[in-house]
């Protein structure tokens, strides 16, 4: 390819390959469109296509424009201009943020009862999952609505936050209920007994 360059001549194309610059000219010559031709006709086409940025009815339409001016086109019906803002964005993905703890609490409670009320791994697993993860949320409430909040809508997230603190501690209720099924949980009177004092013999009788 450098010699053809070096030369002058011009560089086969594929179609051309075998045929010397002399011979594609001569072709050329008597009529034949070699590919080369044919790659220089499309490139001109294309940029001849390129180069033409708007059409006749697009000029049309921008002089149409311009001789009325800046149009006022009317909301559609049932638009809102606030249903667009970010504010409102914000406070319904907050909202949803919030509620997202309810979804998984149905999850769970099959679970529960899918497990059993014995003491096995995979029931207190589950158990312990239902503290740990509430534990883990409320810890990190701020980031987790942080990214909703803004200087317009801070007294809108406080019921969200309100809402998600009582779905967590639900969840964490539903946990309390499974350890008191199980039998976890201290509620029989025997569990207490070495806290309580022994009786006291008063009076004794000889028989």
């Amino acid at each position: 390819m450098a010699a053809y360059v070096q030369e002058g001549k011009r560089i086969p194309r594929r179609g051309e390959i075998g045929l010397t610059s002399d011979q594609i000219q001569s072709f050329e010559d008597v009529g034949y469109v070699m590919s080369g031709s044919r790659h220089r006709r499309m490139n001109a086409v294309r940029i001849r296509k390129e180069n033409q940025v708007i059409s006749a009815e697009e000029k049309r339409a921008l002089m149409l424009f311009k001789n009325r001016g800046q149009l006022t086109i009317a909301d559609p019906p049932g638009y809102a201009a606030s249903s667009n803002s970010s504010t409102t964005r914000n406070s319904a993905k907050a909202w949803d943020a919030a509620l997202s703890p309810g979804k998984n609490i149905p999850m769970n409670a099959f679970m529960l009862w899918m497990s059993g009320n014995g003491v096995q791994i995979f029931s207190v697993m589950i158990t312990g999952m239902l503290f740990f993860q509430p534990i883990k949320a409320l810890l990190a409430i701020d980031s987790t609505f942080e990214r909703y909040e803004s200087s317009k809508n801070q007294s809108q997230l406080l019921l969200p936050k309100i809402t998600f603190v009582l779905l967590q501690l639900l969840t964490m209720a539903l946990g309390l209920y499974k350890c008191s099924a199980m039998g976890l949980l201290p509620t029989a009177t025997s569990d207490w007994l070495a806290f309580m004092e022994p009786k006291q013999i008063i009076e004794y009788s000889a028989m």
